[in-house]
């Protein structure tokens, strides 16, 4: 080896021991660096087919939301933070495969949200698409822990002001029938597009067998006219269509410790164009609630 190879060996060492000051000495390489925010999404528009979810700025760590349904809704998922470009499509599947291509390619919505590590969120797309007049609303989800013997439970009004304005969640933990909801609302005056904040409130009675948790929802400008209604008995649904619904441990209203958020719905809408596959569209002829686990016991 002459005298100016062994120079370049040596100086080719020094480097790689340069840089190598911060890796893990059991592994020899630098353990990645991974500032998650936690995100999921909502479809809560009425007038569309199944739709997909998709960061379009990167694609490491950023797993796209495929095939949500109107009223369905997906866990949460990590993905870097920061300033974070998204896009919604429409779901090609139920298309024949000559309009696949075409209709993979329509951006629904799209909008640039800037996500925070260690952060949850729920990104609520409601709103008409027919009309452009859908948008994604970003809620920072500040996950409570309830006290001792208690869940914590909030609304999201996800029904559009041209609809229903404001709207009351009133809520009954004691729904044993005959069912009645209270006349006091625990969330009042809730706005269009809008999360209230999170209330604690009892668990479900384990006696007797028959009680539910009970929830309705009432114009806040004419009371006592119903907008929606649901109960609960049990275990709550993870989202996804083919899922198991008792993943234990799951969230439920008979589970100390669960954080529950109650997203109320609007009616489906009939297609105005002719280039929507209606078998992929489900059909609600009224409003509804709808019930995610935020956080399980």
């Amino acid at each position: 080896m002459t005298h100016r190879t062994l120079a370049l060996v040596l100086a080719s060492a020094a480097l790689v021991a340069t840089g190598c000051d911060n890796t893990d000495p059991n592994k020899g390489v630098a353990p990645p660096q991974r500032d998650l925010a936690f995100v999921r999404y909502v479809n809560a528009v009425p007038d569309t087919n199944s739709l997909d979810f998709r960061y379009i700025d990167r694609i490491d760590d950023s797993q796209p939301f495929i095939g949500v349904q109107f009223r369905s809704f997906t866990p949460y998922q990590g993905t870097p933070a920061g300033n974070r470009q998204i896009r919604v499509f429409t779901n090609p599947a139920a298309f024949p495969l000559g309009q696949s291509l075409a209709v993979s390619q329509q951006v629904i919505e799209e909008r640039t949200v800037s996500l925070v590590a260690g952060t949850y969120y729920t990104i609520v797309h409601a709103g008409r698409a027919q009309g452009d007049q859908d948008s994604l609303i970003v809620i920072q989800d500040n996950i409570p822990t309830p006290p001792a013997g208690q869940l914590a439970f909030r609304a999201i009004h996800a029904v559009p002001a041209s609809i229903v304005g404001n709207v009351n969640v009133l809520v009954n933990p004691d729904g044993v029938p005959p069912l009645a909801l209270p006349a006091s609302a625990s969330f009042a005056a809730l706005a269009p597009f809008a999360a209230s904040a999170y209330a604690n409130v009892p668990v479900r009675p384990a006696t007797p067998a028959t009680s539910t948790y009970q929830f309705g929802v009432e114009a806040a400008a004419a009371p006592g006219t119903a907008v929606a209604s649901a109960s609960i008995a049990g275990v709550l649904l993870t989202g996804l269509t083919g899922q198991p619904t008792t993943v234990p441990p799951s969230a439920s209203v008979r589970a100390a410790g669960s954080v529950i958020t109650g997203v109320v719905f609007p009616s489906s809408v009939a297609p105005v164009t002719g280039n929507l596959a209606t078998a992929d569209r489900p059909v609600f002829a009224t409003p509804g609630f709808r019930f995610l686990p935020d956080r399980n016991p």
